[in-house]
């Protein structure tokens, strides 16, 4: 029948016992070890994932702000060139009501000297008149000196009715 050899049993025993011990002191802290890093990589794992979203959310919120940012500068630059337009209006609408009145002072400046040196030609011409006639009461009658004074005050009134009238075109 079957013998059993005592060399069979303490080999087997002496398995079994370093089994144990290798369970107990290899297998446990081996296996905690690789728990640990299992666990260590899952909290990695989790911790990435929870940065990936958190990553997304700011770039959501980026592009959010950015879109608000070019919006809120395009309407800046629209209400600023409406208000350079409406300066630009009040800027020409005042000089144009300088330019009118500058124009409309102008011209009347320039009626009242027409005005002032009429009154002055006329006195002149007057004067020339009166002297003509005591010059003609006074001279008797020679009729050349006559015509020659005639001449004189004719070609004295021409000339201040030219100066009149380059004046007017002035």
């Amino acid at each position: 029948m079957l013998t059993l050899n005592m060399g069979l049993v303490y080999t087997v025993i002496n398995l079994l016992v370093l089994y144990i011990l290798m369970k107990k002191f290899l297998f446990k802290p081996v296996n905690n070890i690789l728990e640990q890093r299992r666990a260590a990589i899952e909290e990695e794992m989790n911790q990435a994932q929870t940065l990936k979203e958190e990553a997304m959310q700011l770039k959501e919120s980026y592009e959010a702000d950015t879109k608000g940012a070019k919006e809120a500068s395009a309407g800046i630059i629209r209400e600023a060139r409406q208000k350079a337009d409406q300066e630009a209006s009040v800027i020409l609408s005042q000089a144009r009501k300088e330019a009118d009145k500058i124009r409309t002072d102008t011209e009347e400046r320039l009626k009242q000297e027409r005005e002032k040196t009429m009154r002055g030609l006329q006195k002149d011409v007057a004067d020339l008149a009166v002297e003509a006639a005591e010059q003609i009461l006074s001279g008797g009658s020679r009729q050349r000196e006559d015509e020659a004074f005639y001449d004189m005050f004719l070609r004295n009134a021409g000339e201040q009715k030219n100066a009149v009238q380059r004046g007017e075109n002035a």
